[in-house]
């Protein structure tokens, strides 16, 4: 009902007398308000309202909630979005465009066209992406139709007497993030055909995704890059605790145990952060987690290590400040330091993610299990590296300061080397990527 007077008071004209009378007597932020706490409803098994990721491009502080028509709607069992503000200013947002004119208002910049731009820009590639992927499936489709493919020793799922074929190389899930459409690009250029997870299938749907993959048995395994770090920062995971479980321990564990019971390989994306940090300390696998810091995110993932220990067709790679050579992409730690006014004088270990994806296919093909420390060998220097983007950019004026906070966290990629040495692989070291990254 409140959803129909929304657009019964928005479709009057605009100085009619009942609009004023309307518009006088209800203010459209308290309709909104009122809508905001409608009573929340499961549909298909999901709740709503529910906060879901943001469109790319949206600026930083805006949270996007899913809601769904309420029963007596012709619009029933359809969903919508609206979008709020993380500081709580605003609430009920229409559309992306509107949002980006309040942030520009909130924060003084007055070319409010460029911003949403840049945001129409963002979507344009995702949509690119999408149709890429899309194309990809058809792909995988027709060459799966064209050649025989081996066939694979019978698992506990097949009846008596039945064979099981491999339909492709990969399962794949959250290849729509930024970890996961580098490794699907990595994937693919390596000759390797690769079935995604549709989108309405969850983490958190066992039945579905079991019998999604059961049905697809790749050759090689299941790549899961699906999860939250919380938008737009981990601190969404502490007021968000049920949906950060359900993505980051069960959903995992879900893919986890539905690979074990079908006898697949799979690989999951883990965190360096699960180690806090120390002055000339380096971890290795075998050192334990200790990060105490009290934060939701950080707590699960450990705890998701400490579980993941029992099963031994399970790799889990441990990412940490992930770098592309799309110097724009703020998501990666060159975009970061790119779009900073000051930065640390100092230095960590990084996962150059168009060095280290490409190895995934041949570690996966190799069985490796366990927490593996996915870095490149070497630390990555950030005033190296503010040096170099004032070498590219004059106009760029980010200034050094003293370290604050805790320590970097140095990982231990010996392991890692090792594996590459034993496939033939090259392992770049951190210096070496930065420069090829520079370079062109």
């Amino acid at each position: 009902w409140v959803e129909k007077l929304r657009i019964s008071i928005h479709n009057l004209p605009q100085h009619s007398p009942s609009c004023c009378f309307v518009r006088s007597n209800l203010a459209e932020g308290q309709l909104w308000e009122a809508m905001s706490k409608a009573d929340p409803q499961t549909i298909n098994g999901i709740t709503y309202p529910r906060e879901v990721a943001a469109p790319a491009g949206l600026p930083d502080g805006w949270i996007a909630v899913e809601q769904a028509y309420g029963p007596n709607s012709r619009n029933y069992g359809k969903t919508y979005v609206r979008f709020k503000s993380v500081d709580g200013k605003h609430k009920q947002i229409l559309n992306p465009k509107q949002v980006v004119r309040l942030h520009c208002q909130d924060n003084g910049i007055e070319d409010w066209q460029s911003v949403y731009a840049k945001y129409e820009q963002a979507q344009k590639e995702r949509h690119g992406q999408e149709a890429a992927e899309r194309a990809a499936e058809r792909e995988v489709a027709v060459s799966r139709q064209a050649a025989p493919t081996p066939k694979r020793a019978r698992t506990e799922e097949a009846a008596p007497g039945a064979e099981v074929t491999a339909r492709c190389d990969f399962v794949m899930m959250g290849s729509t993030g930024f970890i996961g459409g580098h490794m699907l690009t990595a994937v693919q250029q390596s000759g390797y055909a690769v079935t995604l997870v549709p989108r309405n299938i969850r983490l958190e749907q066992r039945t579905e995704l079991h019998d999604f993959i059961a049905k697809n048995m790749p050759r090689y395994g299941v790549i899961c890059c699906a999860g939250t770090r919380g938008n737009p920062n981990i601190d969404w995971c502490d007021a968000h605790p049920v949906e950060t479980v359900e993505a980051n321990v069960t959903g995992q564990l879900n893919v986890a145990t539905i690979c074990h019971l079908l006898g697949l390989h799979c690989c999951l994306i883990g965190t360096g952060f699960v180690y806090q940090g120390a002055e000339g300390k380096t971890y290795t696998e075998q050192d334990p987690p200790d990060n105490r810091m009290p934060k939701l995110y950080i707590k699960l993932r450990i705890a998701l290590e400490g579980l993941l220990m029992n099963f031994d067709n399970v790799l889990n790679l441990r990412v940490i400040y992930p770098i592309t050579r799309d110097l724009k992409d703020k998501r990666g730690l060159l975009g970061k330091l790119a779009g900073f006014r000051t930065v640390d004088d100092s230095s960590s270990c990084c996962t150059f993610l168009e060095d280290l994806c490409p190895l995934v296919p041949h570690l996966m093909q190799r069985k490796a299990a366990g927490p593996l420390n996915f870095t490149n060998p070497g630390l990555v220097s950030y005033a190296h590296v503010v040096g170099k983007l004032k070498a590219r950019d004059p106009k760029y004026a980010a200034e050094l300061q003293p370290p604050s906070g805790r320590p970097a966290i140095s990982l231990d990629s010996t392991r890692l080397a090792h594996l590459c040495t034993e496939l033939g692989l090259e392992l770049p070291t951190a210096e070496q990527a930065l420069k090829r990254i520079f370079e062109q």
